[in-house]
């Protein structure tokens, strides 16, 4: 194994091989292709927290939170990369991407710490919620047909509601619970 090549994996096929992605936290990672022969070449040590398929090519999510650092960005690779100049960067991030899903119109939802934005492919974002997840981690993200957006994390869920071009946020909580509080990792309902 090689240096960087260490952590959450994952990998995506390409026309000549596979990109692989490396997310070992602070102590590192990268991007690799692995060509039709099995040769490896990096073409980042930036963490991968995993990849998209869109019609303009792979879009990969890269980033680090840890202690004060928070940062990530969107790169996107051609389906038949070859070198590091094949690497482009798409778009910066509010924060390291925590989820990430694709969306029909070929663009994707991506969480941070600190929000929730719309990637499109050609390489504009749009904040549709800034909000300081911090400590909740978020950890999925999905849209239903109808366009509303869910985000789950460790005590919470939000919906994004679609009303007039833009998105009303509701959190989800049991019903007839008036008041939250923190039982130790748990979240519970106090009258």
């Amino acid at each position: 194994m090689q240096q960087g090549m260490m952590g959450r994996r994952s990998s995506v096929r390409v026309k000549n091989g596979w990109l692989l992605g490396f997310d070992g936290g602070e102590f590192g990672g990268g991007l690799w292709l692995a060509d039709s022969d099995g040769k490896t070449t990096q073409l980042s040590h930036e963490n991968v927290r995993g990849f998209i398929e869109s019609s303009r090519g792979i879009l990969i999510f890269v980033g680090l939170a840890h202690l004060s650092l928070d940062s990530g960005r969107v790169l996107i690779a051609p389906n038949a990369i070859a070198s590091e100049s094949d690497l482009k960067a798409l778009v910066d991030l509010d924060g390291a991407p925590e989820a990430f899903s694709k969306l029909p119109d070929d663009s994707a939802l991506v969480v941070t710490a600190k929000g929730i934005s719309r990637i499109i492919p050609s390489g504009a974002s749009e904040v549709l919620m800034h909000h300081r997840f911090g400590i909740l981690y978020p950890n999925s993200i999905v849209s239903s047909p109808d366009g509303t957006i869910y985000a789950a994390m460790r005590l919470f869920v939000v919906r994004l509601v679609p009303h007039s071009g833009k998105y009303t946020e509701q959190w989800l909580v049991p019903d007839g619970c008036e008041k939250l509080h923190r039982d130790g990792f748990d979240c519970a309902c106090a009258k």
